[in-house]
């Protein structure tokens, strides 16, 4: 998927990015690993999830209905998802990960793999 291409190229360029400023080689070093971090760890949650709980962690739902959130999207009626938690309206709490979520996979139609790295990346730039 183009999407999916796309995440690993952003990932790229926050490296690159990284490396081009003017930090100290240390500081460099640091960021690069914990980014480095950052993108394995949030993919060993989604391993450990699929392997150990059968994929009933919280993602699940995210992305599913993040799924249902982007197909309506596309059609023009955002609030005909058929997402329950979406039926306040609100931008708040799991409706915000949801709409977040599908406004990624509308956008990027991402694997559930890089969906987990594009919030990985987000939330490491977050950090940064």
């Amino acid at each position: 998927m183009l999407g999916d291409a796309l995440v690993v190229v952003v990932c790229l360029l926050m490296s690159v990015g990284i490396a081009a400023s003017n930090l100290g080689s240390r500081v460099k070093r640091l960021l690069v690993i914990g980014l480095l971090l950052h993108v394995v760890g949030g993919q060993a949650y989604y391993w450990v999830s699929e392997i150990l709980y059968g994929g009933s962690a919280d993602y699940a739902w995210y992305y599913g209905h993040g799924k249902m959130y982007a197909e309506a999207l596309l059609a023009g009626r955002p609030d005909e998802s058929g997402s329950f938690w979406l039926e306040s309206g609100e931008w708040c709490c799991t409706a915000f990960t949801i709409r977040t979520s599908g406004v990624f996979l509308a956008a990027l139609d991402l694997s559930i793999y890089s969906s987990f790295l594009l919030f990985s990346l987000i939330g490491y730039a977050g950090v940064i």
